[in-house]
């Protein structure tokens, strides 16, 4: 009776999952086997290839990482803008400077692939150092002379560079605690994750201090840098927990902090 009871259960359950009721028809695959056929070269570039091909079919893929870094660096430069606005860097030059540092930190995480095997583990963590790099020697050669002259855009500059450490250390920290989290057994998780929260404090009062001179700037910086980078391993580490003790906890955790 039991058994009955739960079958139908299943089938009730099973007849409102709407995504799990179509077929492929003959037609379908008619139209699969002409895309094939028609599609340009252009539309094929987008595609990604599976990683288990290897990295003599990866050029996709690192078509799309550069253009990805190249972006982020776009981003950080603009930050640069923001929070030091008499340094005198033009648009045009925050597109090369970006491009530039992209290119190499890609460069060098390719690389890394030749060495250590595709896909490469942690990528960004490791061609970020490449990256750094990049910007401060553009920042040194282009602008050297300008910030001896002019010490309070250097101080500003110092406290812009500050804030992208502390968004550096994050995908460091982090992840190296996503590693750690996922080898403990559900006893240890529980009492692991009582150091994300103490993580998440230290970062944003880091910050904060930061740019304690700039109150009207200050949220932002702070929600965008840390709360967003927490919700996620916050979301990762829950997936990862083999105890509901250890999702209680964090899901408790997490709203107690948002709601003081």
């Amino acid at each position: 009776m039991t058994g009955v009871w739960f079958r139908t259960a299943i089938r009730a359950w099973e007849s409102i999952q709407v995504e799990l009721h179509g077929t492929y028809s003959v037609e379908r695959m008619y139209q699969l086997k002409a895309y094939s056929e028609s599609t340009s070269l252009a539309r094929v570039i987008g595609i990604l290839v599976l990683p288990s091909r290897g990295l003599g079919h990866s050029h996709t893929f690192w078509i799309r990482a550069l253009l990805a870094v190249w972006i982020a660096h776009l981003a950080i430069l603009g930050q640069l803008r923001q929070f030091v606005v008499e340094f005198p860097i033009t648009r045009c030059q925050v597109v090369i400077i970006s491009l530039l540092t992209g290119a190499a930190g890609i460069a060098f995480a390719f690389w890394m692939a030749c060495q250590i095997g595709f896909p490469l583990p942690f990528m960004i963590a490791m061609e970020a150092p490449v990256s750094v790099l990049g910007f401060t020697a553009a920042l040194l050669i282009g602008w050297g002379h300008f910030l001896q002259e002019n010490p309070h855009v250097r101080t500003d500059l110092v406290t812009y560079v500050t804030i992208v450490f502390i968004q550096l250390a994050l995908i460091y920290v982090y992840p190296a605690f996503s590693f750690a989290f996922r080898r403990l057994t559900s006893s240890n998780q529980t009492a692991f994750a009582l150091f994300l929260p103490v993580m998440k404090l230290a970062f944003k009062n880091c910050i904060s201090y930061v740019v304690r001179h700039m109150e009207d700037s200050k949220p932002q910086v702070v929600i965008f840098n840390i709360e967003i980078f927490h919700a996620f391993y916050v979301t990762a580490t829950m997936q990862n927990a083999t105890s509901m003790s250890t999702i209680l906890l964090l899901m408790s955790i997490d709203m107690l902090q948002n709601w003081w």
